[in-house]
């Protein structure tokens, strides 16, 4: 498993990478983590949601807003613990998305109880529990929790993730948000979830950089380019 270097970006920068990740995929051909913060308080959101809708919802400056290359809803990034897992073809969990998108989850959970948290639990699906969700116009991701997101205190959300497959890999996007969890050591968590991560994929986490993957920042920038542009955030 690689691990990529933290580093605080703007939201261009950070959608950008992720997607050149995904791309570089068959290349590098290993589980790749990143954990990332935000030089503002953007807000980002899924790929399919109307761009109307979300400046609606928002009412935030549209500098601030981008839009992610996976699915999901909006999310705010002013307090909040940011990461991506990506994984090659050749890994079982490719061709089952929402096992990976459980097992992230899953692990994050015991890495929060493992730092501190209170006792957390895993959403169950409300279409099959007969539980009756939030009616909300416009998906925000920690107003209305889905399928394995984690959960504290019955029914706050704390964690959630979007995915993109393709087919150079897969894609997981994922955020924590802090402000239910105030007694976290972020550093330990990040320690205890490397350590999961790692020992699920049987593999040792080894410090990983971009200047290792060939013509990284070529790809890069055409995903900067082309995200930079108006018609990214609101072609639909």
């Amino acid at each position: 498993m690689l691990t990529l270097p933290y580093s605080c970006k703007s939201a261009l920068d950070n959608m950008s990478e992720d997607r050149a990740l995904l791309e570089k995929m068959p290349i590098i051909q290993e589980v790749v983590f990143r954990h990332y913060g935000w030089d503002q308080e953007f807000v980002t959101f899924g790929y399919s949601q109307k761009f109307k809708d979300v400046i609606k919802t928002c009412g935030v400056d549209h500098s601030l807003l981008m839009r992610r290359p996976t699915g999901g809803g909006i999310v705010w990034h002013d307090l909040d613990w940011t990461y991506t897992l990506l994984i090659p073809t050749r890994d079982p969990l490719f061709h089952n998305p929402r096992a990976f998108y459980e097992l992230s989850h899953t692990l994050i959970l015991e890495a929060l109880e493992k730092s501190g948290a209170g006792e957390l639990h895993l959403a169950p699906c409300p279409r099959a529990c007969g539980i009756v969700p939030k009616k909300i116009e416009v998906s925000q991701c920690f107003i209305q929790p889905e399928l394995n997101d984690v959960m504290v205190d019955g029914d706050q959300k704390v964690a959630g993730a979007a995915i993109k497959k393709s087919k150079q890999g897969v894609l997981l996007q994922g955020s924590i948000s802090k402000k239910p969890l105030q007694n976290i050591d972020w550093k330990i968590f990040h320690t205890h979830f490397i350590l999961a991560l790692s020992k699920h994929f049987k593999s040792k986490a080894l410090p990983f950089s971009y200047k290792e993957i060939d013509h990284f920042e070529d790809e890069k920038n055409l995903w900067y380019q082309k995200m930079s542009e108006v018609e990214w955030n609101t072609c639909r």
